[in-house]
């Protein structure tokens, strides 16, 4: 699957009023929603620059020279609640940058059902499932070490106890505790506790073989050591759409609250006049129902467009 992000059209809401996230023109992204829409990882987090979660992959197909051109955005500034302008390089508006890092499936072993019995086919004890692998698993590691040395030389069966007066029953389990002969270690190397030592981030988390030290393989982790999302710089915001021609920028709730509020729809934002008065005025009991309506609007506003929130409807 590709990786890219195409500007959206941001229709507007058939509500009264709601937050300016609404007139957002492009995606956002964690690192967790990234990988679910594209099939892979975000860039590693660059923590000198500021949280971007959203690009636009369309402005760096239309550029020639992306690190000099520039495109211009639309965006809602929220504490001066205005919509401003915002210039960056057609580099920048490609790129993402989300905080964290990145999470793998947990390594599991499956139980088995292999047990060591005495001569008398008595239950002595069980068996680490953690050391047995299938032979496909044994030689794959063997291909993998081989590309990075001489030194890995050849898959074989450790001793199975399959004989002798204490014996494996292995029951259905098709696992067996395979190694690796390599030059130089005082054992051959278990291919199940390889692998365990590889997965230890979850499987598929980056890191290598370094065949360099020591008397046998070390995986090294590349998973950043700190997994820290904060940063006090703003993240760069999200770009945004023009106000429709039935839009307005209501600031509310003592400058605490804003929201766009359609003038065509009446609102607690936007009253009906009352008869005989010139403007509108509020009615005493609609002023004691602000919090309630705004409430309830917020909340289907969060449904209508498919985003996260806490609040509940209020009746």
């Amino acid at each position: 699957m590709s990786v890219e992000s195409h500007r959206k059209t941001a229709p507007q809401p058939d509500l009264p009023y709601y937050p300016p996230t609404a007139l957002r023109i492009y995606d956002d992204y964690t690192r967790e929603s990234y990988f679910a829409k594209f099939g892979e990882r975000a860039p590693a987090w660059d923590k000198e620059k500021r949280i971007k979660r959203w690009f636009d992959t369309d402005a760096l197909a239309a550029s020639t020279s992306p690190d000099t051109d520039t495109v211009t955005y639309k965006i809602f500034r929220f504490g001066s609640n205005t919509i401003e302008t915002m210039i960056m390089t057609v580099r920048e508006a490609a790129a993402i940058n989300l905080p964290g890092v990145d999470t793998w499936p947990k390594y599991t072993i499956a139980p088995t059902d292999a047990r060591m019995v005495d001569g008398t086919g008595h239950v002595i004890s069980e068996v680490r499932p953690e050391f047995y692998t299938i032979r496909q698993q044994a030689d794959a590691l063997l291909a993998e070490l081989q590309a990075l040395t001489d030194k890995a030389k050849a898959v074989q069966l450790s001793l199975d106890f399959t004989s002798g007066p204490f014996q494996i029953r292995y029951g259905s389990d098709p696992r067996r505790p395979w190694e690796i002969t390599y030059e130089g270690a005082s054992y051959p190397l278990n291919v199940g506790s390889m692998i365990l030592q590889k997965n230890a981030h979850g499987v598929g988390a980056p890191g290598h073989w370094d065949v360099t030290t020591g008397q046998q393989p070390i995986w090294v982790t590349e998973v950043p050591a700190n997994s820290s999302t904060y940063d006090n710089r703003p993240e760069v915001d999200v770009p945004i759409r023009a106000l429709l021609p039935n839009e307005k920028i209501s600031v509310t709730m003592m400058g605490m609250d804003v929201n766009i509020t359609r003038t065509d729809k009446t609102s607690p934002y936007n009253p009906a006049p009352q008869a005989g008065q010139g403007g509108a005025v509020l009615d005493p009991a609609v002023v004691q129902a602000i919090v309630r309506m705004d409430n309830n609007v917020k909340w289907l506003a969060a449904n209508e467009l498919g985003v996260a929130t806490s609040l509940k409807p209020q009746f």
